[in-house]
């Protein structure tokens, strides 16, 4: 089952003996996801210069919201396949 708080990356680093050293995890799916996600729905964002400060945040947090639940979603449905 794909779990949304798992490793996208996970990795270990072994020492001189092939015992583990260190492990690492980096981001988590949901985060990988969402980052893949935002990166679509912004290159598609018309590029507004005449729009207020307020409102360039307020859109910003839409799309990051967005990409959440796009991530969301995706991993719903990787957990029906399995």
């Amino acid at each position: 089952m794909s779990k949304g708080n798992e490793s996208a990356f996970p990795s270990v680093e072994l020492d001189d003996c092939g015992q583990v050293w260190a492990q690492k995890f980096g981001l988590a799916k949901r985060e990988y996801f969402a980052a893949m996600a935002m990166q679509g729905l912004v290159v598609n964002q018309p590029d507004h210069f005449s729009t207020s400060e307020n409102e360039r945040r307020a859109r910003i947090a839409v799309l990051a919201l967005q990409a959440v639940e796009h991530a969301d979603a995706l991993i719903a449905e990787l957990a029906k396949e399995q």
